[in-house]
Parts: structure tokens; sequence; C-alpha cells
């Protein structure tokens, strides 16, 4: 038994402009690149749901990680290889950015978690934020 309960995440952040971006295949590639960085470095993604501008994910994290470097490093580890896979997107922006500057995170604990509608859905058998 862990000495600590765990903390959870709720972080949103947004694609640069508002664009909407994140559709078949860049979806699908941005899942499996957030899956392959959180698997690497020990977070554990319990939620993700993306949205074409915008994604939101429930993680836990090791004690001693800063949320902040969590998200520079999906952030960028995830810009970077978009770009790369799909260099037309781009010119698409008009940016060599893909996200936003920033990101928003509310903390929740075991007791606090029931009130985020995709835990219950999930428990549900539903999915969806």
């Amino acid at each position: 038994m862990s000495k600590y309960e765990p903390i959870y995440f709720h972080v949103v952040f947004t694609v640069y402009r508002g664009k909407k971006a994140l559709i078949g295949e860049i979806e699908a590639y941005f899942r499996e690149l957030v899956e392959e960085i959180a698997g690497e470095r020990g977070y554990n993604i319990v939620v993700m749901e993306t949205m074409p501008n915008h994604i939101h994910l429930l993680l836990t994290k090791p004690p001693w990680e800063d949320l902040s470097r969590i998200v520079k490093n999906l952030k960028g580890a995830t810009a970077r290889r978009i770009f790369q896979r799909f260099p037309d997107l781009k010119l698409d922006m008009r940016s060599n950015h893909f996200w936003t500057r920033g990101y928003q995170y509310v903390k929740h604990d075991e007791s606090s978690l029931p009130t985020l509608s995709p835990i219950s859905e999930i428990r549900d058998g539903r999915q969806g934020w």
C-alpha cells in the first residue's frame, strides 16, 4: 500500500490559434505519441480526450516530477513529431507553433474524481469529456 494517495491533474491545452488540427490521422498520431511519451517518462494518463482544437488529459505523476515539466515535454515532443510527420501542417497553420503558450489545470484527489464527467462516463461504460 502506498503511503500517499494519488493526486490527479486535469490538464487542458489548446492548438495554436484555435485551429482545428486534431482530426483524423493527426489525432491518432497525437494519441500514440502521448501514450509513448507517458510510458517512457512514467506519467500515468488516466483519461485522454481530444477535441479538434484542444485536449483534455487526466493524469497522475510521480511526486518528484513538476507538472509544468510534464506539460512542456508532452507539448514539445508532440509538436515536433507531428510537424515532422505532417510537414504541410505548418503551412496550413501558418506557424511553426502547434500549441498555444501555457495550459490550464485543476488538481483532484480520489474524493473529487466522481465529479468529473469523463470518470463517471467511463465507469458507466460511456466515453467522452
